[in-house]
């Protein structure tokens, strides 16, 4: 039966393989279609349950997603985790992950719900994106989210 689990090691190495070449292949595509358009950054955090070896935990993911609308499609650019809900520790992976997808030069919006760590004026998060971008952004700052939770 040692040959069964071979097999299984074989598949599942070339599976892992052909998820990163069509992630690559996607992501070129898009970085090609995003090529001087207007882009617009779209992030919001969510507080999610982890199980570990230790047992359950709380972490903040970031989701990250660009439109334009030269294109079709909204693009899922990343779901990162950050070690909590501060600005800091949500701007600075927002810029990798953007850095990473060449697309960090050429955003000029962004949408984030009106949260006090997206919106502060000092420290928020889209401040922190400004000042590392060099230059201001449009806001589309969405309280949709506020009037579903207090209303």
């Amino acid at each position: 039966y040692w040959w069964f689990f071979f097999f299984i090691e074989q598949f599942a190495g070339q599976k892992k393989q052909n998820v990163n070449e069509n992630a690559q292949k996607i992501k070129k595509e898009f970085i090609n279609l995003a090529k001087n358009k207007c882009l617009t950054l779209h992030f919001d955090s969510k507080i999610m349950t982890e199980t570990t070896g230790q047992g359950r935990k709380k972490i903040e993911r970031v989701t990250v997603i660009i439109t334009c609308p030269g294109i079709p499609d909204a693009q899922l650019i990343g779901i990162v985790r950050v070690d909590n809900g501060k600005a800091n520790t949500q701007a600075k992976p927002i810029q990798e992950i953007l850095e990473e997808w060449e697309l960090f030069d050429m955003v000029e919006f962004l949408s984030f719900d009106t949260t006090a760590t997206n919106t502060g004026w000092l420290n928020g998060v889209y401040t922190q994106l400004e000042k590392y971008r060099g230059k201001a952004m449009g806001w589309l700052a969405c309280r949709l989210l506020n009037i579903i939770y207090f209303w």
